[in-house]
């Protein structure tokens, strides 16, 4: 069995070939999980454009690209940490005592603060998370295609493709900051000069790595997959975060950041299950939920709770689709309360992310991604 060192990792050549070993899982699986999203999100345009008004979220879009896209893939995390007997033992302090100052953080700022100031900085704090969800994804594709070189490159191009339209959105007067409410408000806000700056940033280095890419394959080196995940996390934050119409900008970011989260849990998990013999019914249930074609039972399971937590947001919080269900009253201390509460699956899937997929630190997650780690002596760049 030969081995390519790459970066933090050592990818397994087990009679396949390079072609497919750009590829995190499969070339099926990733393309579901990162090219789809952008295809149904160009598909989709045209009659979302027509039949739904610029700032409106019908409930069926709703059901979509909140309850089913981000809810839904946060609660992914269940698999990874809650349920997985032996990750909780291992981890129990961090993931008992994250949820605790989550919830004591949100409702704290919530009642004594401000509902603005709370949910501006979860909104921030989600911005982070995306970002560094979509490096990690690189990372994976950088180790399958055994890229020893350019890691520099790579990163300096994907936080440009995330901040130059981040920049143009803080320094647009005619914007506001509405990632999860219209009472959010702007951090910092950059001159309006800075919008041609980060125009011009945006293009000089997009032509600028396209170049680079070009320049590579034609030496003959492939890193098709990593380019197109690239090129998907450009389109990502230019339409999502810029595109003048709601529900277009929040399913291209929504979609594609939940897609790859529930793919890299079901083959992770389906990868650990198919080493080991599950000791308990949870972790039994996590085997056969992701074995190979049940992976409509695996969504359902994660949809499912989606479902129930929106009502309770509905009945407790947002009432923009039922208001004439629930019309009891709800205190002051009783909305903190369960904005903190309701908050907690989401705020903690940002904060354990960052634990979670990291493979130095995660024994067995490189066997489950396919790959075997080493500790490098010296970080390449």
């Amino acid at each position: 069995k030969a081995t390519v060192s790459v970066l933090y990792w050592q990818v397994k050549m087990e009679d396949v070939t390079r072609v497919e070993k750009q590829w995190i899982f499969s070339k099926n699986a990733d393309f579901w999980a990162h090219i789809m999203p952008i295809v149904a999100g160009v598909c989709g345009a045209p009659f979302v454009y027509k039949y739904v008004d610029l700032d409106a979220m019908p409930l069926w879009a709703y059901l979509i690209v909140v309850v089913f896209c981000d809810v839904g893939h946060v609660w992914t995390t269940l698999f990874r940490c809650y349920l997985d007997t032996e990750e909780f033992r291992r981890r129990w302090f961090l993931y008992t005592a994250s949820p605790l100052l989550v919830f004591l953080s949100i409702f704290l700022v919530h009642f004594k603060i401000s509902e603005a100031i709370c949910w501006t900085v979860i909104g921030y704090i989600a911005i982070f998370h995306f970002v560094r969800q979509q490096w990690g994804f690189l990372c994976l594709y950088r180790a399958r295609a055994g890229e020893t070189t350019g890691r520099v490159a790579d990163r300096l191009t994907h936080l440009t493709g995330a901040m130059c339209p981040i920049v143009y959105w803080h320094s647009d007067p005619s914007r506001s900051f509405d990632w999860f409410l219209r009472e959010d408000y702007f951090l910092v806000r950059f001159p309006r000069e800075f919008q041609s700056i980060s125009v011009a940033v945006w293009v000089v280095v997009a032509a600028w790595y396209t170049f680079r890419q070009i320049s590579l394959a034609k030496q003959g080196v492939d890193h098709t997959a990593k380019c197109m995940t690239m090129a998907f996390c450009w389109v990502t934050w230019v339409v999502g975060v810029l595109c003048p119409h709601k529900l277009i900008g929040v399913f291209f970011m929504n979609m594609f950041h939940a897609a790859p989260s529930y793919m890299i849990v079901y083959y992770t998990t389906r990868n650990k299950w198919r080493l080991q013999t599950p000791p308990t019914d949870a972790e039994r249930f996590m085997q056969w939920c992701t074995l190979p074609g049940r992976w409509p039972f695996y969504l359902l399971f994660f949809v499912a709770i989606a479902v129930v937590e929106e009502v309770i947001w509905e009945a407790f919080i947002w009432r923009d689709y039922f208001q004439d269900v629930f019309t009891f009253e709800v205190t002051p201390m009783g909305k903190s309360f369960f904005t903190a509460l309701l908050s907690l699956p989401q705020v903690t899937h940002y904060v354990l992310d960052a634990f979670i997929w990291k493979v130095e630190s995660n024994p067995g997650l490189s066997d489950y991604y396919g790959l075997t780690y080493t500790i490098p002596a010296k970080r390449l760049e």
